[in-house]
């Protein structure tokens, strides 16, 4: 069994560990915060709900996953925030069980929401680097990647996704042009677009309708989500949508993470007889640092512009899942709907170059936002950030709500280790839906609900080299392989530094285990004090690879 983090007598005093007590004091004691971007903050209440988890008889559970942008591990005060307000995370994380050790499915975003999407582990997944941030060859799902909301619109669910997509091409888009400061940048003839025949790419496999979901309302492609946040142009289903108020990008008007979220509460409120389930991308926290307004942070001395955008994206990922959670208490479906948060990879140094948030139509630097990440311990202090193996890019925060679902025995903080390929079973066992039999997942309901405390298994993780920033120490990201194995409290990476290839001779790797029970910053290699954990982990690392691309039978099977 995994160890479960108890809640202690006397709250810790390090910034890292997140209790109990750390949970509530986090919810309690930001109650006071402003309204960001003029969206309201709800009031916040550390009332825990009278007899949680006393799940309807016979009714299927609603379900929304809302998932923000390269946000770290420890960017909300549940887990030990002590700069950036959280007041709704914070209370739904004491009403419910925020998880320390739920992995992402990659320290990068395509392979990430890949595994998150279709339940595999990257040593198995359609998409498993970035590397088409490069190429210009967006990431794709083929029609035999079933999707969660293939799996539950199956059995009968409305299903809806909101904001960032990321698979599939959008040739109507033209990438924003490249800035050194504010007003100085290389040109970009229609950056931001649209360009061309409108009705192009329009039902391509890889879009969220072809792929389960009854309705859209977001991005298709991923530059066109990371280089701004007043776009010119939305995708409403299978059509793209002028937004004539922002005019080209050039104005201001409709911030697009606040539209989605409308949307999101539209198809709550639509759906609200039936069970369904919402898949919301949020754009925030990545780069550029684009909000609507610095609230609450506008008045905070010693802070830059840039430091106070870039909180106040922190702060608007949690003003949106309150709105969320306010709609379906409004609804009265709270008790009988479950809300998944989290994020896809952790923070990372890319807002040194691009993360100013000056310029609605071009990128420019912000350095101060990038030293915001070490100064305020946006990791929780795991080690390194976005694109490593380590767990500062890889492991990440996971708030699970849900009054009439979630165990009641106090454990409000889960230590249990899991990752995103563990959602569709997940999603689908609350659901009573049948699943392909191929995925690399198991469910993790049986924790959420306190029937169990979870079996040890082995989670699995490979980045394949790509263009990447990397600042783990180690070779490259172009040029080195990385496979990862956790097991209860074992983490095992090895690195074939210099080389491509994930079958490279065992004398081309270099080994490092880690005590993650001990060590949680990954600091004390253990590999040659413990040959025997390392070769198992090896072994498992070697079984869970295989190579591009990976067949799979298409699901469900012809009758």
């Amino acid at each position: 069994m995994h160890p479960r983090v108890p809640a202690p007598t006397t709250p810790r005093t390090d910034s890292h560990g997140v209790t109990r007590r750390r949970v509530l004091t986090a919810a309690a004691g930001v109650a006071g915060a402003a309204a960001v971007g003029g969206l309201p903050i709800p009031g916040v209440s550390t009332a825990r709900p009278a007899n949680a988890a006393a799940r309807p008889t016979g009714d299927r559970p609603n379900i929304v996953v809302v998932l923000a942008d390269d946000t770290g591990w420890g960017a909300f005060g549940a887990y030990g925030q002590q700069h950036v307000v959280s007041p709704n995370l914070d209370e739904m994380a004491h009403d419910g069980i925020a998880f320390t050790d739920t992995y992402a499915g990659a320290p990068i975003c395509a392979p990430s929401r890949c595994s998150l999407l279709t339940g595999m582990h990257t040593g198995h997944a359609r998409v498993r680097d970035n590397n088409f941030t490069v190429t210009g060859d967006e990431p794709t799902l083929l029609p035999e990647d079933t999707t969660f909301a293939q799996v539950l619109k199956r059995a009968g669910y409305a299903t809806g996704a909101f904001g960032k997509w990321g698979f599939g091409p959008d040739d109507c888009y033209v990438p924003i042009g490249a800035g050194v400061a504010p007003g100085i940048a290389a040109p970009s003839e229609g950056g931001g677009g649209p360009v061309g025949d409108l009705e192009q790419n329009v039902g391509h496999d890889s879009h969220p309708l072809q792929k389960g979901f009854d309705e859209f309302y977001g991005l298709v492609r991923h530059h066109h989500a990371t280089e701004g946040y007043w776009p010119s142009y939305l995708w409403d289903g299978n059509q793209r949508v002028i937004i004539e108020e922002n005019e080209g990008g050039e104005v201001e008007e409709v911030y697009a993470p606040t539209a989605y979220v409308e949307r999101t509460l539209d198809f709550i409120e639509r759906n609200a007889d039936q069970p369904f389930v919402a898949y919301v991308g949020l754009q925030n926290a990545h780069w550029p640092n684009h909000v609507p307004s610095t609230e609450p942070y506008t008045d905070r001395v010693g802070w830059t512009e840039e430091m106070k955008r870039y909180a106040a994206q922190i702060t608007l990922i949690d003003t949106y899942t309150g709105m969320i959670r306010d709609k379906l208490v409004e609804l009265g479906l709270d008790d009988n709907t479950i809300v998944f948060v989290s994020s896809d990879n952790g923070p990372t140094e890319e807002r040194a170059a691009v993360g100013g948030g000056d310029e609605a139509r071009h990128t420019t630097p912000s350095v101060d936002s990038a030293i915001a990440d070490i100064a305020w311990d946006m990791t929780g202090g795991l080690r390194s950030k976005k694109h490593s193996m380590y767990d500062g890019g890889l492991r990440v925060p996971m708030i699970v709500w849900g009054p009439g679902l979630v165990r009641t025995d106090g454990a409000t903080v889960g230590a249990t280790p899991w990752q995103f390929a563990d959602l569709l079973p997940t999603l689908a066992d609350f659901a009573g839906a049948d699943i392909p039999p191929d995925i690399d997942g198991a469910s993790v309901r049986a924790w959420i609900t306190g029937e169990s405390d979870g079996e040890m298994r082995p989670l699995y993780f490979e980045r394949p080299p790509y263009a990447g920033l990397n600042v783990d120490g180690k070779q490259n990201a172009s040029n080195t392989y990385v496979q990862v194995v956790r097991e209860g409290k074992w983490k095992c990476l090895r690195h074939a530094l210099g080389h491509t290839d994930p079958n490279a001779p065992d004398e081309r790797w270099e080994v490092e285990l880690f005590d993650m029970h001990a060590d949680r910053g990954e600091t004390v290699n253990l590999a040659l004090l413990n040959r025997d954990v390392v070769g198992r982990m090896v072994t498992t690392m070697k079984a869970s690879h295989a190579p591009q691309p990976f067949a799979r039978e298409p699901w469900p099977p012809a009758q």
